[in-house]
């Protein structure tokens, strides 16, 4: 799954991906420095693989991780082909999720106003391929009856008047009219949260939940804020000066772990574990995935020959805290191909190779 990082140039999309990815990705003041995309991972600190850890023991602990990318600055125009234009659309396509960040650190800011023009950028984009299509499956029909072409027409008109009632695609159509209609590159289809850029000194706790609702009133879109610039810095220190920083702009904690849970949200993926060879490690997967395909995160061997897999969940584990236990209490379970893999559960994968 990949997490794209999209906004207006200069508006701090490569310093957030930096305190993400902990990258140092090149971040300049002039537009268009990420010309082509930056790529990281955000690592999630998961809890409850620290607690399986000490349950299970072993040598080392992997954290799971969220792919990000840090597109180039959109522009007004850039559905038509403005700036990076066309370029900077086909990378957003690759996503499956967004991150939009806006500007409110300016002396004058105007975060609603940047996210609507970014929002309809999106938008014509998905006008202008709709419109392509239905023109390929008009002709493809010509003098003939095929009715799967001519329901596919008529959600992709459909699909065109709601973009240009201002509405998105996500909220529209359910998968089975995106399949049919071939839509998942859609820039509209997907999911996205709103990172409001604002200046470190303006981060007091006790008043930027105000200012944010005030600013944001109108918008029903899910949003937070924070400093990309303080998140950035703090992400380069440990310990007591990682503390001593957030000190001087008096809050208590950085707000990168809150977004990658919300950005976990989003791309609807769980974490399961795996304790193998000393190794106790999460993995990301969408939810409603089976055991076959769990399997397949960790190796595409591991699905091929998938056989079936052992699963305890991480409260059975917590509260037992003992692996013998487990079993004589028959809460380890053995499951097959079609088994729906559980946020939390700890798996082990049973293969042919």
């Amino acid at each position: 799954m990949k997490l794209g990082i999209v906004g207006f140039p200069n508006a701090g999309k490569t310093t957030l991906f930096n305190a993400l990815t902990r990258s140092g990705a090149k971040v300049d003041s002039y537009p268009f420095t990420t010309i082509e995309p930056n790529v990281g991972y955000a690592v999630l600190e998961d809890e409850r693989l620290i607690k399986i850890f000490e349950v299970v023991g072993g040598n080392e602990v992997r954290y799971p991780s969220i792919k990000v990318v840090d597109i180039a600055g959109i522009v007004e125009g850039a559905h038509k082909g403005e700036g990076l234009g066309n370029k900077f659309l086909s990378h957003i396509r690759e996503m499956d999720a967004l991150i939009f960040v806006l500007d409110a650190y300016s002396d004058i800011p105007k975060p609603i106003d940047d996210f609507s023009v970014l929002r309809a950028e999106l938008m014509l984009s998905d006008i202008e391929m709709l419109e392509r299509k239905k023109d390929r499956l008009i002709k493809s029909i010509k003098g003939k009856r095929d009715l799967k072409a001519e329901d596919a027409i008529s959600i992709i008109v459909r699909s065109i008047n709601h973009l240009n009632e201002w509405g998105e695609i996500k909220n529209f159509l359910n998968n089975d009219e995106i399949i049919s209609i071939e839509g998942h590159d859609l820039l509209t289809s997907k999911p996205y949260i709103l990172v409001l850029n604002i200046k470190p000194e303006d981060l007091c706790e006790n008043e930027i939940n105000d200012r944010l609702t005030e600013v944001m009133c109108d918008v029903k879109e899910e949003y937070m804020g924070l400093s990309c610039l303080l998140e950035e810095e703090v992400s380069k220190l440990e310990g007591d000066e990682a503390i001593n920083m957030l000190q001087l702009y008096n809050i208590k904690k950085t707000m990168i772990k809150d977004l990658i849970k919300h950005c976990m949200n989003i791309l609807n993926l769980i974490i399961f574990y795996t304790v193998e060879s000393g190794i106790v490690q999460g993995w990301t997967l969408e939810r409603g995935k089976n055991a076959k395909k769990a399997a397949g995160i960790i190796h595409t061997d591991m699905e091929e020959g998938f056989i079936k897999a052992e699963v305890i969940s991480y409260n059975d584990m917590i509260a037992i805290c003992d692996f013998k236990k487990i079993k004589e209490m028959g809460k380890l379970r053995i499951e097959g191909v079609e088994y729906i893999v559980n946020d939390g559960d700890i798996m082990k994968f049973l293969f042919r190779s």
